[in-house]
């Protein structure tokens, strides 16, 4: 699975993007939700997104948001420190996360998230 994670943490990118290779998954990486969608929009194809939902400017729901009016619709794992990822603030539909990855996450835990998306 081709999986690009969207993350303003470098570090976290880095450890995100090792397991993933260790999962057999090809990664890559940007440090924000703007650059997301000008991947996306450039055309690149990822079959899913791992997505950091509290980043400066742009959190991980506006990225999705802005990525569901442009018609861009992926599926994504929510990465997040708090406890549960809130969309009830979005004023439209939002398409929620195959689902929600806590930092810190271990291998297992990643592996686990990625089982979550209908095409592993």
């Amino acid at each position: 699975m081709k999986i690009l994670v969207v993350d303003d943490d470098e570090l976290v990118r880095t450890v995100c993007v090792g397991m993933l290779r260790v999962l057999k998954h090809e990664a890559e990486s940007v440090s924000s939700g703007a650059e997301a969608i000008s991947v996306l929009k450039s055309g690149s194809a990822y079959d899913l997104l791992i997505m950091d939902e509290s980043m400066p400017d742009m959190n991980g729901t506006e990225t999705i948001r802005t990525l569901n009016t442009q018609g861009i619709r992926i599926p994504f794992i929510a990465c997040t420190g708090r406890n549960h990822v809130d969309l009830s603030d979005s004023e439209e539909a939002v398409q929620p996360p195959v689902a929600v990855l806590s930092k810190p996450f271990t291998l297992q835990r990643l592996q686990s998230a990625l089982a979550a998306v209908p095409s592993c």
